[in-house]
């Protein structure tokens, strides 16, 4: 696939009698060394497109913007990750069974720690804010609650989401998807087995909840959420296996929530493998067993689209 672009039509409802074109454009294709593979925690993009895959042992591969592969010696930190993020700023957010670390990548192979806090969450996921707050999907010891806001020292500011204090969580609403809203201040959460996404503000209070379906449409449910990502321009791209409604036939797709998170899109389906997340400039990366793959997702032009924003959004 180097040196070529793959495109796939796919048709944005606008109204009900015209549509305008959505195209996935393939930048590149690399292969992954020989042993890497999908695990805990899930691959991370950064902003200026740097890749990171971490393996067993704590080996590090990395992949930049450009397609370049790498590898760094295994670090006592990324080791023990369960959940792994990262933030505007470049730096990962780390999260293992008994702390949660912010590093920031410097030169190759030079990870430093910047702060690190010790309390035990089994973590699914992690977001970092922008004022300093952490999220964590996960378990806490003797919490009935799915969610947690903590601080960089490991202090529990609160825990949220749908649960009761003495009760045990569900692990259905723990398993997920976190996103951090950075311009309206509200951290997004979608369960990888549920077809909602979840909105809270940065206390943790409820929003709102938006399900990932519209059968009234003869749309698809998601029954498998298996990718999330930011798009430079407001939109949430999100990757999973879907069921058609009525029930029907099955396949993974991509699809595109607007500014105010409605689905305006039928489902793309996806040829690649799975979506870990986007860059500042929009592009989606997408990794295998076996392959790591950037694609762009081109979108008309925002007259064209309905609720388009008016400032990007990261």
């Amino acid at each position: 696939m180097h040196g070529q672009w793959l495109i796939l039509p796919l048709f944005l409802l606008l109204g009900h009698n015209c549509a305008a074109r959505v195209q996935l454009l393939e930048e590149w294709q690399r292969d992954l060394p020989p042993g890497v593979h999908l695990g805990s925690p899930r691959p991370v993009v950064c902003p200026d497109g740097t890749l990171y895959l971490i393996g067993q042992g704590g080996s590090i591969t990395v992949v930049n913007r450009q397609g370049r592969i790498s590898s760094d010696s295994p670090q006592t930190v990324l080791k023990a990750a369960t959940a792994l993020a990262c933030d505007a700023l470049g730096r990962l957010y780390v999260v293992s069974p008994d702390f949660v670390a912010v590093v920031e990548p410097r030169s190759a192979g030079d990870y430093q720690v910047l702060s690190i806090g010790y309390v035990k969450i089994s973590a699914y996921a992690v977001v970092g804010a922008d004022d300093g707050r952490i999220f964590v999907a996960g378990r806490l010891a003797g919490n009935g609650f799915p969610l947690h806001c903590v601080t960089t020292h490991g202090v529990i500011l609160r825990s949220f989401g749908e649960g009761a204090p003495n009760s045990a969580p569900d692990p259905m609403l723990m398993d997920g998807f976190l996103l951090w809203d950075a311009a309206r201040k509200r951290v997004l959460m979608v369960p990888r087995n549920l077809p909602e996404l979840q909105v809270y503000d940065r206390n943790g209070d409820d929003v709102d909840v938006k399900g990932l379906g519209a059968p009234q449409w003869d749309d698809d449910w998601f029954v498998r959420v298996w990718g999330v990502a930011w798009h430079p321009d407001g939109r949430i791209v999100i990757q999973g296996r879907m069921l058609s409604w009525p029930p029907g036939p099955t396949g993974v797709f991509l699809n595109v929530l607007d500014r105010n998170l409605n689905r305006a899109t039928k489902g793309l389906h996806s040829p690649y493998g799975i979506l870990v997340g986007s860059d500042r400039n929009g592009l989606l990366y997408f990794v295998s067993d076996k392959h790591v793959r950037c694609v762009r997702l081109a979108i008309p032009d925002d007259s064209q689209i309905p609720d388009a924003p008016h400032a990007p959004v990261l």
